[in-house]
């Protein structure tokens, strides 16, 4: 069982290693066996694009803190990225830290922002803020 153990920390180790920009398949899945190198390589496939994570948490960042609607959509506008995959994840992490912290209101916020971009991913930037109530 203590292999398994040590299999499944590499494979955690390999996950960082994909958030952190490594892309080279024999490497990163070289020590894993099988089955984790399996899910290795549906982590790549699904970041088969990947924007710098920090940048994107950086964008997100200035989109929760818009001071305006006006704000938001500027920055949404001129990075339709945070509406992808990869802002999705980020978000979530931030989530999971502000749920750890028991920030009610930064969970409550952040909450509302990923509620309205899945909601523009859904009917676009512009119709999710005509539906807006400002």
């Amino acid at each position: 069982m203590r292999q398994a153990g040590s299999g499944w920390a590499r494979l955690a180790l390999v996950i960082d290693q994909i958030l952190a920009g490594q892309r080279d398949v024999d490497a990163l899945t070289g020590s894993l066996n099988a089955l984790q190198s399996l899910i290795a390589e549906a982590v790549l496939e699904e970041m088969r694009a990947p924007i710098d994570l920090a940048y994107l948490a950086s964008l997100l960042e200035q989109f929760v803190g818009a001071r305006t609607p006006a704000d938001g959509r500027r920055i949404l506008e001129q990075h339709p990225q945070l509406l992808g995959k990869d802002a999705s994840f980020v978000l979530d992490r931030v989530l999971e830290g502000a749920h750890a912290e028991g920030n009610a209101d930064a969970l409550h916020a952040l909450q509302q922002r990923r509620a309205f971009l899945q909601r523009c991913r859904e009917v676009g930037i512009d119709a999710a803020f005509r539906e807006l109530k400002i």
